[in-house]
Parts: structure tokens; sequence; C-alpha cells
């Protein structure tokens, strides 16, 4: 795990901490310099990278996973923390991949309970932001999206989440319907664009609702 932030003591007990608790590698890094081609030096394996918000900006995303994740290394999720709320950020970052978000206010717990559902695949961000990104996202196609394979409103609504690696219980959450109908939206999506399982449907999604 990596820790992009200023060598000070408050992003040290975090690294110390994360590291404690999950039983991870946790190292802090600093953000690479403008033009700077950052030589990654031995960070351990990377299952997430973690980077304060206070001192990178969102087009700044990419050069960060550039300099600390090597090509050719499978997608590593990226979250944002030290966050103020209300800046609006949120919708814009899901765009550059980033898949957690924690604020300044977070409890303790709440922030391991964040940290544990990234490292599972799942994604960490408020609720009304996740669906106002994914409603923006469709709503950006038109009535184009009316003609994906007879897909429903609640199915594409389905499927756009779970290519952002949510699971069925935030599906259900976030779309305000219990998990068996989450369940009953997927099947028939799935049905309907000719996949046999998530890993098919994630990759058909991030084809086709683009």
């Amino acid at each position: 795990m990596l820790i992009v932030g200023h060598q000070n003591l408050h992003n040290e007990l975090l690294a110390y901490g994360l590291g404690q608790i999950t039983g991870l590698r946790c190292c802090l890094a600093p953000k690479p310099d403008a033009g700077e081609t950052t030589q990654d030096t031995d960070h351990g394996a990377k299952t997430l990278v973690l980077v304060d918000s206070t001192e990178a900006r969102l087009d700044e995303i990419p050069k960060i996973l550039a300099a600390y994740v090597p090509r050719g290394d499978p997608p590593v999720p990226l979250a944002l923390y030290n966050l103020e709320p209300g800046y609006g950020r949120e919708a814009s970052a899901i765009s550059h991949g980033v898949r957690g978000f924690f604020y300044v206010h977070e409890t303790l717990e709440l922030f391991l309970r964040g940290i544990q559902a990234i490292l599972d695949g799942q994604i960490w961000l408020p609720r009304g932001i996740l669906v106002e990104a994914v409603m923006s996202r469709l709503a950006g196609r038109g009535a184009k999206s009316d003609n994906h394979d007879g897909l429903t409103s609640r199915e594409l609504e389905a499927l756009s989440l779970l290519r952002q690696g949510t699971g069925n219980q935030q599906i259900a959450e976030l779309l305000g319907v219990g998990r068996n109908t989450v369940r009953t939206h997927l099947h028939s999506a799935f049905r309907k664009i000719g996949v046999a399982n998530r890993s098919q449907a994630a990759l058909w999604a991030a084809k086709n609702l683009q």
C-alpha cells in the first residue's frame, strides 16, 4: 500500500497504523514533481494508492500512478483522503479512476471499513455522488442508450455500477431496491447482452457504456 503525501507526522502515523492494522506493507512517498520521472524504488506491491487531496489536483492523478505503478502491473485502485466536503470534486475524480473518498471528518472505524472495501475490489464513496455519476454518464449517451439490446434504465444503471466494481449489496443500496431485485436486473441484462457472468458483463459495460 502506498500513501502519496508530505513526509510529516500525520502521514507517517497513517502509514504505520494502516500497516499494523491491515498487515500490509505501507509506505509513504512524495508527490512527483512537475516534469520529474520518478524511479519506483522498492515501495512493495501496490494493493492501493492513497493520495492526500490537499496536495494533488485531479489532473495529476495519472502522473502519480505512472510514477509509482509500473506499466504492465494490474490496475491498482486509488483513493483520495483529507477531502473537504462540498467542493464537488467526486464526480470528476471517478472519471480519473478514483475508487475511494475519505473526508476530513471521517471516523477511524469508517475509514478502515472503506480501506477494506477497496482492497476487496469495491468502491467507497457517498451514495448520492455515485448515483449522480452513473446517471450523468447514462444521460450523456442520450437516446442511444435506449437501444442497447433492449436494456431497461434500471438494467443500465446496474451494469454501470457493476462496471465500477460495485457489489450487489451496494448496488441495491444505491438504487434503493433489494438484493433479489438487483440479481433479477443483472440476470436479465446478462441474457440480453449475451454474457455468462459478472466479469464478462463488466467488460461489456466498459466497452459499451462509455
